[in-house]
């Protein structure tokens, strides 16, 4: 069962949905004993409705999570991914979406909002080459953009985050959703910038995996921003 290639019918026999995710605020962490994130309340909502359990199996990037779910370990990647094309050429199958976010410029508490993108010449963006903000940071350099981008391998956006924070980095990215849940609890860091257009986030499957992305998209269609969706939503 560690390493198994499942499809939904497989995964009903055993009565277990692998989800692979990251520890962090917006996916999957623990509270005061109560494991929690909206990723995985989402999900677990969705094997909740096929009376299956949720099994998580934790990694830390994109690649070594697209690298367990090819290798069988689990079924499904819940862990906010933003869809790009980059990931769907790399063969990366993903449902509909079930977030919209925009990606943001973090920068220091006081530190001087940008009204556009050109007033980010002469500064430096720490991400982890792995994500997407990497992509929208090298489009834009591609584009003209006269600022540097510090390659920070293995990173997650919270640590960067806390970078910026304590002085290390002086500027990084997050998802909307993310930073939202981070100035809640800290007053260190702001919002500089909000790139457009919004991203989709989506879970991702293996290419084969076709009657399971049925599932998912079908569970996604009926429940995007209804009731259940908006109040955990709003819980985070």
């Amino acid at each position: 069962d560690s390493e198994e290639e499942r499809d939904w019918a497989e995964i009903r026999e055993k009565g277990v949905l692998r989800v692979i995710t990251s520890n962090n605020p917006a996916s999957y962490f623990m509270w005061r004993g109560e494991l929690m994130g909206f990723d995985y309340d989402l999900i677990k909502d969705f094997a909740k409705q096929h009376r299956l359990r949720v099994r998580v199996v934790v990694h830390d990037t994109p690649s070594s999570m697209f690298a367990a779910l090819e290798a069988g370990e689990g079924d499904v990647i819940a862990a906010s991914m933003t869809v790009t094309a980059e990931r769907q050429s790399a063969g990366w199958s993903f449902s509909e979406r079930y977030l919209e976010v925009n990606e943001q410029l973090i920068g220091e508490a006081g530190d001087t909002p940008l009204e556009t993108v050109e007033e980010l010449a002469g500064r430096t963006v720490a991400v982890n080459p792995e994500t997407a903000y990497y992509d929208t940071l090298k489009a834009l350099q591609e584009a003209g953009g006269t600022f540097e981008i510090l390659e920070v391998e293995n990173a997650s956006t919270e640590m960067l985050i806390d970078g910026v924070a304590n002085g290390d980095y002086d500027l990084t990215m997050a998802d909307s959703h993310l930073a939202a849940m981070e100035s809640t609890y800290r007053d260190d860091i702001a919002v500089l910038f909000q790139f457009e257009p919004a991203k989709e986030i989506a879970w991702v499957t293996r290419e084969p995996q076709q009657a399971l992305r049925e599932q998912l998209n079908r569970y996604i269609k009926r429940g995007y921003r209804g009731l259940f969706y908006n109040v955990t939503y709003n819980r985070y």
